[in-house]
């Protein structure tokens, strides 16, 4: 059985979270300025993305940004929280001052592929299909 446009649609957002979970992490710890533990990580991550990621996934991810040392994790109680170092503020910035790149490269990429334009008014709408598909 074909895949709908939903379902479709819904395996690549999975696959663009996943693929750059390090990066939704250090951008939800520089937005939120200050530390925050795993769970708060994966609820921040489903509040602004739609999707919820498993446990294991992002603290898989934690450990090697910290061993990168683009995080570090202190225990507070029972609860580990994570904050950004120096040089996770420093790539957090740089990702920041170079996402109009990102977003030309994409739409570039799929432009020569597709013969599609994105850059329109509607890149400012949040990256989700839950909503705004119906079902193929």
């Amino acid at each position: 059985m074909a895949p709908n446009a939903k379902e479709t649609l819904l395996e690549i957002e999975r696959r663009f979270i996943n693929s750059f979970l390090d990066i939704l992490i250090l951008l939800t710890l520089y937005s939120q300025g200050g530390e925050l533990g795993g769970y708060d990580i994966i609820k921040h991550l489903q509040a602004d993305y739609g999707f919820l990621v498993s446990p294991g996934t992002v603290y898989s991810c934690l450990y090697y940004m910290e061993r990168d040392g683009l995080l570090r994790g202190a225990q507070h109680g029972k609860k580990r929280v994570y904050f950004l170092t120096e040089e996770g503020t420093k790539t957090a910035r740089i990702i920041l001052e170079a996402r109009d790149k990102f977003i030309n490269f994409i739409s570039m990429t799929l432009h020569k592929s597709c013969n599609v334009n994105l850059l329109s008014p509607q890149l400012s709408i949040p990256f989700s299909s839950r909503e705004s598909l119906p079902d193929a």
